[in-house]
C-alpha cells in the first residue's frame, strides 16, 4: 500500500515543476535509508515514513499532514515554510534540526529528541511534545499554546518571545532553561525540576508551582500576582504552604494573604 501510495506521488509531479528530487522521492520506494535529501514542494501527506533515516533532508515548502514519522531519523533535516498538521512523530530523532515559519499544529511528538533544535515562528499549537529531549535547543518567536510537554527533559534551553498560555509542563526537568520575553499565563509547573533556571520579562499569571524545585532559579522584572507557589523545594529545603503576592483586587497585604514573595528574589544556594 505504501509503495501505492509513493507510485502515485510520483506520477503526480512527474507533470508539474517542483523544486524537489523526483530521484529522491523515488528511493522511497525501495529503500528505508535517503541522507540529504530533498523533498522540498512535495505533498508527502498521508505518507508512512517509519523507521526511515532521512538525515539532513530538505523539507521546505512541502506537505505533512497526517504523515507518519514515527522513530524516524531526521536529523540535521531543515523545515521551512511546512505545513505539518496532526503528523506522527513519536520517537523520531530531530537532533539539530531546523523549524522555521512552519505549522506543526496537533501533532505528535512523544518521546521524540530535538537536542541543539531551532524553531523561530512555528505554530506547534496543541502539539504533543510529552518525554522529549531537548537539550541546548532554541525557540524563538513561536506559538505553544497548549502544549503538553510533560515529563520533558531538557537542560539549557532558551525559549524566547514565545507563547505559552496553557501549556503543560509538570514533572519536567528544566535545568538552567531560560525564559524571557515570553507569556507564561496558565502554564503549569507542578513537580518540575528547575534548577538554575532564568524568567525575564514573562508574563506568569495563573501559573503554578506546586511541589516544585526552584532552586537557584532566576527571576527578573516579574509580576507575581496571580502565581501559586505551593510546597515548594528550594536548596533540599521545602517550604511548606503558600507563597503569595498581594491581594491583586485591593493591592493591600493582610493577615490572611501576606506578601512572601520577596525571598523569590533571591534563591540561590550556597
Amino acid at each position: 500500500m505504501f509503495k501505492y501510495l509513493i507510485s502515485i506521488i510520483i506520477f503526480f509531479y512527474s507533470s508539474l515543476s517542483f523544486s524537489g528530487s523526483e530521484e529522491h522521492l523515488n528511493l522511497l520506494k525501495n529503500t528505508t535509508l535517503c541522507e540529504n535529501c530533498d523533498f522540498s514542494s512535495f505533498d508527502l501527506s498521508k505518507v508512512n515514513l517509519s523507521h526511515y533515516t532521512l538525515t539532513g533532508s530538505n523539507f521546505h515548502d512541502s506537505k505533512l499532514i497526517k504523515s507518519i514519522f514515527q522513530r524516524a531519523d531526521l536529523s540535521k533535516s531543515s523545515f521551512k515554510n511546512t505545513i505539518s498538521i496532526t503528523a506522527q512523530f513519536q520517537g523520531a530523532k530531530l537532533d539539530n534540526a531546523s523549524f522555521v515559519e512552519s505549522r506543526f499544529t496537533a501533532s505528535n511528538f512523544i518521546g521524540a529528541s530535538f537536542n541543539e533544535s531551532y524553531f523561530f515562528k512555528v505554530d506547534l499549537r496543541a502539539t504533543d511534545f510529552q518525554a522529549v529531549e531537548m537539550l541546548n535547543a532554541v525557540i524563538n518567536e513561536s506559538n505553544l499554546k497548549l502544549v503538553n510537554f510533560s515529563g520533558m527533559n531538557s537542560q539549557n534551553t532558551k525559549i524566547i518571545n514565545s507563547d505559552l498560555e496553557n501549556a503543560n509542563l509538570s514533572g519536567t526537568t528544566l535545568l538552567a532553561v531560560k525564559f524571557s520575553g515570553s507569556n507564561l499565563k496558565n502554564v503549569i509547573f507542578n513537580g518540575s525540576n528547575l534548577n538554575k533556571s532564568s524568567f525575564e520579562d514573562v508574563i506568569l499569571y495563573g501559573a503554578q508551582f506546586i511541589n516544585s524545585d526552584i532552586s537557584d532559579v532566576t527571576f527578573n522584572n516579574i509580576d507575581f500576582q496571580g502565581v501559586v507557589f505551593e510546597n515548594v523545594i528550594i536548596c533540599g529545603k521545602r517550604i511548606v504552604g503558600k507563597i503569595e503576592a498581594k491581594s491583586f483586587l485591593d493591592n493591600l497585604v493582610t493577615e490572611e494573604s501576606p506578601d512572601r514573595t520577596d525571598f523569590l528574589k533571591s534563591l540561590t544556594c550556597r
